[in-house]
């Protein structure tokens, strides 16, 4: 709209004349000027006074040309001088009045949103302006607001609380805080904790407490077993040697009496029976067993309760000051660890005595053989009668199995010697083991540690009726036999007396065995022992295949000869060998690992090799020659005499392609002989062999 005229009074306006040509005046019409005689109109932004064109004043403008007046600018508009219109004042700025030639910047808190404003608009609540001229206020930055319009700048949110907007804090809950500044509250660390809303700092979880977690309001209670210092995130669990109750700050030191693993709440006290004198512990092993003599009655005790009560003794870890009463025969004082026996030639028959005055003597001429006896019928005469011998603390003692004792008073009982046993206490002497067997050691208690050929014989099949054992040739077969076994080693067995007739061989690995199965045999009357290279070994012992040791010289097992260099060579046993031709080995061996070897204690073979046994069937040495000096026949030719004791008919008698003295006929001779190469006459066409007969007083038995 159009506000008052600048210029000259309307009502008053007055006109000039202008000459026209040289001689004449024209009048033009207001708002025009005359300018070359003609009328021109004054330009928009002028106006014509006094037939002139001037300028709109600052503030003004007209906006036609030929104006005789200029026009007033708006509120929110300004103009300079000759405008042909008003501008608008920019956003940020203003202008209240009519008719101005600038705008005003708007204050700062205020600011201009839009051109030609008139006026300006306070910043809102959570707004801030600090300059002026600006078209927009600048929200709050975040931990700041503003809570009132018009505001030049934020305030921020107290400690303990943040700005939930750019116009309001709010305190922060419990469980989390603030410092100044704060844009959102923070939770609180594990370890610390607040309980308070509004806090600007959490607190450490206290000593005996622990927070586990972030954000937390309050601290928890350390559990027993566990111990918790100032500001823990987690419970530690109680070393062992301390114990830790519920709410612990730090672990206690486990009380004497007590043990305390890895995560006690307490103390466990030392079982009855057991003491601790020590703080500190952590197992069992270091509760100590009551000693001897003393007792432990309670659980936790730190020292033993007291001594064992007179009458008692109590072992070690007793329980009771009477722990065990004290037996007859013996007395137990205060403290006893153990029962002391009533010396020798005492008694006591009664348990509980408390002293030695509680043994009474033996009567006159008798004594005990041994301390702690229980009554007068223990007293004994005096001397100690052979079988026993004299103790100088237990009196006479009965002599065990495997000794001996031929005298009275003896003071030591004496080892049945090698190849001999005694399987009865008390002996006067001992018993020979059979003359083909023998032993490995002394003290033999048994008949059954003597080795050596044994066999079985049973009057019933299946080796049932009646059974005998036979040990040596000698022994004469006098029943009608229907099963057999041989029980160790090998023998051959003949079906009519004195080793004749039909024979056959049977070992220890064939079993048990009815007669009716052994071939032509139709009874045993009579059988011999095998014992070259069974229980001794002949020459290097390569043919030896006893099964009588397993284990070296030095009492090592011997491992079975699959797993030895040997494999395939030796018997897959594990028995002691030496297998023929390899390693040049002087006697029976075996390996005691996959590459070590030791020798065996095989006895070589004395009998029936430098003497002979029986009847001489099983002798087997070279001696070649009669005892009148005559060289021996070899028994496989028929020169000088003409004979029938060939192999292999009589190989079971030894003979063959060789020169050396045997009885091929035990039936009618009883020693070794052989065949004269020559002779003056047929009477003396043989003779017997200078061969001794094996007896243990001349010769060593088996020679090891």
């Amino acid at each position: 709209m159009r506000s008052r005229k600048a210029g000259l009074p309307f009502t008053i306006r007055a006109r000039k004349l202008r000459k026209l040509g040289s001689s004449a005046f024209r009048v033009c019409p207001a708002g025009q000027i005359v300018k070359d005689g003609k009328c021109e109109a004054c330009a928009a932004g002028q106006y014509e006074i006094e037939g002139q064109c001037s300028p709109c004043a600052a503030g003004s403008f007209s906006d036609q040309a030929g104006s005789v007046t200029c026009d007033l600018c708006v509120a929110g508009h300004y103009s300079a001088e000759g405008a042909s219109q008003c501008s608008e004042c920019s956003a940020g700025q203003y202008q209240d009045k009519t008719g101005q030639a600038n705008c005003e910047d708007c204050a700062a808190g205020y600011y201009g949103p839009a051109a030609a404003a008139a006026s300006c608009v306070k910043c809102a609540a959570g707004f801030f302006n600090s300059q002026q001229g600006q078209a927009a206020c600048q929200e709050c930055p975040a931990g700041t607001i503003t809570e009132i319009e018009g505001q030049l700048s934020c305030q921020e949110c107290d400690a303990g609380s943040y700005s939930i907007s750019s116009s309001q804090c709010e305190q922060c809950p419990a469980g989390q805080f603030s410092d100044d500044k704060a844009a959102v509250c923070s939770l609180c660390a594990a370890g610390s904790y607040t309980p308070y809303e509004g806090s600007s700092g959490c607190m450490p979880a206290p000593a005996g407490k622990y927070v586990d977690s972030e954000g937390a309001v309050d601290a928890k209670v350390c559990p027993a077993g566990s111990y918790c210092e100032e500001g823990a995130v987690d419970a530690k669990v109680c070393p062992a040697g301390s114990y830790c109750e519920e709410g612990s700050v730090a672990p206690t030191d486990c009380p004497a009496g007590s043990i305390c693993g890895e995560g006690s709440s307490s103390g466990t006290p030392c079982p009855i029976g057991t003491y601790n004198p020590n703080a500190g512990s952590v197992s069992l092993d270091e509760c100590v067993v009551c000693p001897a003599g003393r007792y432990c009655d309670q659980a936790g005790l730190v020292a033993p309760s007291g001594l064992c009560s007179a009458g008692y003794y109590c072992p070690a870890g007793s329980e009771s000051a009477q722990e065990e009463i004290s037996p007859a025969g013996h007395y137990c004082p205060d403290g006893s660890v153990e029962p002391t026996p009533c010396p020798r030639s005492t008694y006591n028959e009664l348990a509980g005595a408390v002293s030695a005055d509680g043994c009474k003597a033996c009567p006159e001429g008798k004594e005990t053989a041994q301390k702690a006896a229980i009554s007068a019928d223990q007293c004994k005469d005096i001397n100690c009668v052979p079988g026993y011998f004299r103790d100088p603390d237990q009196g006479c003692q009965i002599c065990p199995k495997g000794t001996f004792s031929n005298i009275a008073n003896a003071v030591a009982c004496r080892s049945c010697p090698r190849h001999q046993y005694n399987s009865a206490e008390g002996a006067v002497q001992c018993m020979q083991c059979p003359d083909t067997a023998f032993t490995w050691s002394e003290r033999t208690d048994s008949l059954d540690g003597c080795i050596g050929p044994v066999i079985e014989v049973c009057t019933g099949e299946d080796m049932t009726g009646n059974c005998y054992r036979y040990y040596d040739n000698e022994m004469l077969v006098n029943v009608t036999v229907k099963s057999v076994k041989v029980i160790s080693g090998e023998f051959d067995l003949f079906d009519l007396s004195n080793k004749r007739g039909y024979y056959t061989k049977l070992a220890e690995r064939h079993g048990a065995h009815n007669v009716n199965q052994l071939g032509r045999l139709s009874n045993v009357g009579s059988f011999v022992a095998l014992i070259n290279d069974v229980f001794c070994s002949l020459d290097q012992g390569w043919k030896y295949h006893g099964s009588i040791r397993k284990t070296s010289k030095s009492g090592k097992a011997c491992i079975n000869w699959k797993r030895t260099p040997e494999a395939g060579r030796a018997a897959p046993n594990h028995f002691c060998q030496n297998p023929y031709g390899y390693g040049h080995a002087t006697k029976p061996y075996c390996y005691i690992s996959k590459t070590e070897k030791e020798d065996c204690d095989i006895p070589s073979c004395i009998w029936d090799m430098d003497c002979f046994t029986g009847n001489g069937v099983q002798y087997r040495g070279k001696v070649g020659d009669t005892i009148s000096g005559h060289v021996c026949q070899n028994w496989n030719t028929d020169y000088p005499v003409i004979h029938s004791y060939h192999s292999p008919e009589y190989n079971w008698a030894g003979v063959g392609e060789h020169t050396n003295c045997r009885n091929p006929s035990p039936e009618s001779e009883g020693r070794p002989w052989c065949f004269k190469d020559y002779f003056w006459s047929w009477f003396e066409i043989w003779d017997y062999c200078d061969i001794p007969a094996c007896s243990r007083a001349k010769f060593d038995f088996y020679r090891f």
